[in-house]
């Protein structure tokens, strides 16, 4: 029995999880981490005697920022530089997180002259860790592969002489219920092995052929040599296989052929 439906489901999540979705995540285009100016200071430290440029950065990208590198002029009354220094500071900021860093400048401080400091931050860059093209494309695999097991029962329904047969099935079972009634299971003993019944509903001839599915189902049904139109096919991992009842009576529905 081909499962059209399962088919067409199957193709179009590999397209998403293994195609679609990896390939948008290695051309995401990386965004810089924004600077909050209005919280960005230069203060005296007092237990280093040194000043500290002080500030907040915040991460908007999908990566974790592992350090941040700038440079900082301080200047005098008259708009004279006075120092620089190119400054690195290590910080763990993870994505879409805000965080205030400070680091000790090297230039030693005259407290008398603290008033005729001003000062200027440029040149930022940032260390980043990012995941390799390659990985993104395991996990879409990975996660095709989970969701593809979610499809490892079935059950499908139709009618035969006014009666409801349904066939549950899995890649090495399958349970013949007829009208409500748990009336054969079916069992593989290998991979190799083909397990064919045959069964009468009234006038009818009713034939299963189970297969070992390797990750589906595989089984066919025929009545009277032709493939029935099925009224429901439900195929899921989430399906509860009937056992075998004891002592039911089927002998009037169906029989072994």
């Amino acid at each position: 029995m081909k499962n059209k439906k399962l088919l067409a489901i199957l193709i179009f999540a590999f397209v998403i999880f293994v195609v679609a979705l990896p390939t948008v995540c290695v051309f995401i285009p990386y965004k810089d981490p924004i600077l909050i100016d209005e919280r960005f200071n230069v203060l005296y430290n007092d237990d280093s005697g040194r000043l500290e440029i002080w500030g907040e950065v915040k991460n908007p990208t999908v990566c974790k920022i592992n350090k941040l590198i700038f440079d900082v002029s301080l200047f005098d009354i008259y708009g004279d530089e006075i120092y620089s220094e190119n400054v690195e500071v290590e910080i763990e900021l993870k994505a879409g997180d805000t965080q205030a860093f400070s680091q000790d400048l090297n230039y030693i401080v005259n407290l008398n002259n603290d008033a005729l400091y001003s000062f200027s931050v440029y040149n930022f860059e940032y260390e980043y860790n990012t995941l390799y093209a390659w990985v993104w494309y395991v996990f879409g695999f990975g996660t095709f592969g989970l969701f593809a097991l979610l499809f490892k029962k079935i059950r499908i329904s139709f009618q035969v002489e006014g009666h409801k047969v349904d066939i549950y099935a899995t890649e090495t079972r399958a349970v013949l219920v007829v009208d409500g009634k748990v009336f054969k299971e079916l069992k593989l003993a290998s991979r190799s092995s083909i397990e064919k019944r045959s069964f009468r509903i009234k006038e009818r001839i009713l034939k299963i052929e189970l297969k070992y599915g390797y990750m589906y189902p595989d089984i066919n049904v025929w009545v009277d040599g032709k493939e029935p139109s099925f009224a429901k096919i439900t195929q899921h991992s989430f399906l509860k296989i009937p056992k075998k009842q004891q002592n039911a009576t089927t002998a009037n529905t169906a029989t072994n052929k």
